[in-house]
C-alpha cells in the first residue's frame, strides 16, 4: 500500500487532466520477458530492430518473447483489512494494502521442451512486457524516456492438460504482480512497421 506523506498537504491535490478519450488495453496475446529491472528507451519500442537486437543480446538487457497465449484474465488483488468489531473505532477496519493481482492464461499446443523452459524462467526475477491484440506494447513508464516491464512476484506454468477429441493441449499459466503494479501502465500506439506478435 503506499504510505501517506505526513504531515497532509493542506490544499486537496489536483488531477491531471480529465482526457475524455478512453484507455482500454483489449486482449493481451503475447509476454516479453525481461530480467529484473532493465530499463528500455520508450522511443524504440515500436521498432522491429530495436527488439530484435535485445532477443539476440548477451547482456543483461535480453529479451526473450514467449509463445501466443490465450484466455488471459486478470484479477485485481481485494483490499487487505485489520480489525472491526471492537477492535478498531466505530468498528471501521483500516486498510493495511492491497492482495496481489493475478494473471492467469494458457499456452496452447506448446511444442515438445517449450513447457520446460518456460519453467525454467520462474527461477529468475523477471519483469514482462505484454503485447495486446493491436500490436501495442504494455509497458511500465518509469520516466519520460525510460520502461520497464511489470515486476513479476510469481510466474507458474502448469503441467500439460490433454485435451483429447475435441479440444487442444494446453498449459495453464499465472503471473502474480505486486499491489500498485499498474499505476505507470502505459502502452505504445498500434505498431504498423512489423508484427510483434508473429515473432
Amino acid at each position: 500500500m503506499k504510505t501517506c506523506v505526513c504531515p497532509v498537504p493542506t490544499v486537496i491535490p489536483t488531477l491531471s487532466a480529465i482526457d475524455p478519450c478512453p484507455v482500454n488495453t483489449g486482449q493481451i496475446q503475447r509476454l516479453i520477458f525481461v530480467d529484473r529491472g532493465t530499463e528500455y528507451v520508450i522511443a524504440s519500442l515500436a521498432a522491429n530492430t530495436y527488439w530484435a537486437a535485445k532477443q539476440i543480446s548477451i547482456g543483461t538487457d535480453r529479451c526473450v518473447f514467449s509463445p501466443l497465449i490465450g484466455n488471459p484474465e486478470f484479477e485485481p488483488g481485494d483490499v487487505s483489512e485489520f480489525g472491526g468489531g471492537n477492535e478498531t473505532l466505530n468498528g471501521v477496519p483500516l486498510v493495511v494494502g492491497l492482495e496481489p493481482t493475478t494473471f492467469t492464461f494458457r499456452f496452447y499446443s506448446l511444442q515438445k521442451g517449450m513447457a520446460a523452459e518456460l519453467k525454467d524462467m520462474a527461477c529468475r526475477e523477471v519483469d514482462v512486457f505484454l503485447v495486446n491484440e493491436n500490436n501495442q506494447i504494455v509497458y511500465n513508464e518509469k520516466s519520460t524516456t525510460t520502461a520497464t516491464g511489470f515486476p513479476i512476484r510469481q510466474f507458474s506454468v502448469s503441467d500439460r492438460r490433454i485435451g483429447g477429441y475435441s479440444e487442444p493441449d494446453y498449459n495453464n499459466g499465472k503471473i502474480m504482480f505486486s499491489e500498485d503494479w499498474s499505476d505507470n501502465f502505459t502502452m505504445t500506439k498500434e505498431i504498423t512497421s512489423w508484427n510483434p506478435l508473429s515473432i
